[in-house]
């Protein structure tokens, strides 16, 4: 399933020291699933780690794509 998928690569890259945010590129409806049923579990991600998650939809984008851009 893309979305764990997806949760399991943005969780790797926050454990790197120097990233201090992470934006998500994903699909329309990948986007509404986590920000309704996974933003609990998120914002715990950014307040133990210090860094910034935003996901962004793009609507180019079919199920199963994803764009993940991380900065220092």
């Amino acid at each position: 399933m893309v979305v764990l998928k997806l949760a399991k690569t943005v969780k790797d890259w926050v454990f790197k020291p120097e990233v201090k945010t992470v934006t998500g590129f994903i699909p329309k409806q990948v986007t509404k699933y986590l920000l309704n049923k996974k933003r609990g579990e998120l914002l715990d991600i950014e307040l133990r780690r210090k860094v910034s998650i935003t996901l962004e939809s793009d609507f180019s984008m079919i199920p199963g794509e994803s764009k993940i851009l991380c900065t220092s």
